[in-house]
């Protein structure tokens, strides 16, 4: 979805799939800084548009996205999923 609303323009549901993108990024993929920024762009998209029937999966994928940053920005294993935690 991310990649065809980048050839072929922005609507609702290209904020609908940045959103779960950057849900997808960060527990699935280690990057969850990237995961928050596509979470924030889609949140930014339905603000600028008015895509309001977008809006609150935006939010919600928001909600989500800062919730495991802050985990992990916390715990001091972002970056690094490859390590192991020393206990």
């Amino acid at each position: 979805m991310a990649n065809f609303s980048v050839q072929h323009g922005m609507s609702g549901a290209s904020a609908h799939g940045y959103a779960q993108l950057g849900n997808i990024l960060g527990p699935v993929f280690h990057r969850y800084s990237e995961g928050f920024r596509f979470a924030k762009l889609a949140c930014d998209l339905v603000e600028k548009h008015g895509f309001i029937a977008y809006q609150a999966k935006a939010y919600d994928a928001m909600g989500i996205a800062t919730q495991t940053r802050r985990h992990v920005s916390i715990s001091g294993r972002e970056g690094r999923p490859h390590e192991k935690r020393r206990t």
